[in-house]
């Protein structure tokens, strides 16, 4: 009598067993979709827009954190429109991103964290979908004169200089 009540729940837990199988791959892929593509500048040129300047030999897009740090200590320019999970200055870089021309960034919801270097907005807009945090003191934030945008997150200034002109 005991299996009569066992042999259903058995029959539905396998059939339900794909959902939960197709569920957490689904879960697991999401999370370990987002890299890290690490400014380099390997041809010396300073564009953004240069996948030899980045290491994962491609330009930083909607998956990536682009991140400058002390593996190349060189100024980037922003030349084309961008659109990345997230934007990481950390300790080791200090010196200078250029957003040039009326280029858009938008970053994703990984946010923009700055603790040291000079990142310049030029006129075009910026959309930060995560939190925009400025943490070290010899960290710079010129914003566009355009449209700085957030959206979804908090603007933390723990120490540093933040700079909008509109």
């Amino acid at each position: 009598m005991h299996s009569l009540f066992i042999l259903p729940r058995i029959r539905i837990l396998i059939k339900l067993l794909p959902i939960v199988v197709i569920g957490v791959f689904l879960c697991i892929r999401s999370v370990s979709a987002v890299a890290i593509n690490t400014w380099d500048n390997s041809d010396a040129d300073n564009s953004w827009n240069n996948p030899n300047n980045w290491s994962l030999g491609v330009v930083p897009d909607s998956d990536d954190i682009a991140t400058f740090d002390a593996t190349s200590d060189t100024p980037c320019n922003i030349d084309a429109d961008v659109n990345v999970a997230g934007f990481d200055i950390n300790t080791g870089y200090t010196s200078t991103i250029t957003q040039t021309s009326t280029y858009t960034i938008t970053v994703g919801g990984n946010g923009f964290l700055q603790d040291v270097g000079t990142f310049s907005g030029g006129s075009g807009t910026i959309d930060i979908n995560g939190n925009l945090t400025l943490n070290g003191a010899s960290a710079v934030f010129n914003s566009t004169s355009g449209t700085l945008q957030l959206g979804g997150g908090s603007f933390n200034h723990t120490s540093g200089t933040f700079n909008h002109s509109s």
